[in-house]
């Protein structure tokens, strides 16, 4: 706000800590100053709900879409990643593909032509993972 004091991390922690307590000010401190990834308790969705940890994919083609749309040559296949594992590799002729951005469970479709034999690839965009949650009903 215009006239208003500049407030640093410190002291909008010690504000919250004033106002929710200092174990409130400590996890939040925790979570947006150091980086720390907050650990949910089971319980926090209600009684009906659990929250199960689990690790997650991240979105991970496997090749670099710029270069190989530009030049309709698969490039940039990294070995191990997804694209390398469903067998596509540098060099094949892109003619079509078919993926949904960020949708780890959709499967990505490729066909490429490598000499003159055509084929259609379809694998799951599974990267590295990262630490998230799954919603489960309890019973």
């Amino acid at each position: 706000r215009a006239g208003g004091v500049a407030h640093t991390s410190a002291s909008l922690c010690a504000a919250l800590a004033e106002f929710a307590g200092e174990p409130a000010a400590e996890t939040v401190r925790a979570w947006a100053v150091d980086g720390v990834e907050p650990e949910l308790p089971a319980d926090a969705a209600g009684d009906e709900y659990a929250l199960v940890p689990v690790d997650l994919p991240t979105f991970d083609t496997g090749f670099d879409h710029e270069a190989t749309l530009k030049d309709g040559v698969l490039s940039g296949v990294r070995a191990g990643g997804p694209a390398e594992r469903a067998g596509l590799a540098d060099g094949m002729r892109l003619s079509a593909w078919s993926v949904n951005f960020g949708q780890v469970n959709q499967p990505l479709e490729v066909t490429v032509r490598a000499g003159e034999a055509t084929r259609k690839v379809s694998f799951l965009p599974h990267g590295a993972t990262v630490r998230g949650y799954r919603l489960e009903r309890r019973r």
